[in-house]
């Protein structure tokens, strides 16, 4: 009896390990990323999402003012977010009525393009900022 338990305490450890590592995928991260700044967009905090963006897609909204300014003038809506794609460092999140694009940083992921809607086949997206 008491080998039996032992084997199932043994076999119950790696399950409990990759279950808790579950909210570790890199699906999750960009989910938790797009939701931080689904979260600030919806919450008017233009700073705090800017902060979330990636340098590129900050510098392309900052010609003639802040990126808190234009982010406030622009009016991006961002939903929840759903499906998540991820392509190595890489990761597309659809967020009704937008699609937001994200790239993996040392930091953690970061939005690359945010407003983003499709054009048609084979046509990139249009985004408000940056790109995909």
């Amino acid at each position: 009896m008491r080998r039996r338990r032992r084997a199932e305490l043994l076999l119950a450890l790696p399950v409990r390990a990759v279950l808790g590592l579950a909210g570790c995928t890199p699906t999750g991260e960009v989910t938790s990323a797009a939701g931080r700044f689904a979260d600030a967009v919806h919450r008017h905090d233009a700073r705090g999402a800017c902060a979330l963006l990636a340098d590129r897609a900050r510098r392309s909204v900052e010609v003639t003012q802040s990126c808190a300014e234009v982010l406030a003038a622009l009016h991006v809506q961002v939903g929840p977010p759903g499906e998540a794609t991820v392509w190595g460092d890489r990761a597309q999140v659809r967020a009704t009525p937008d699609t937001l694009f994200l790239a993996r940083y040392t930091g953690g992921w970061r939005v690359t393009g945010a407003g983003c809607r499709p054009r048609g086949a084979d046509l990139p997206y249009e985004c408000e900022i940056g790109g995909p």
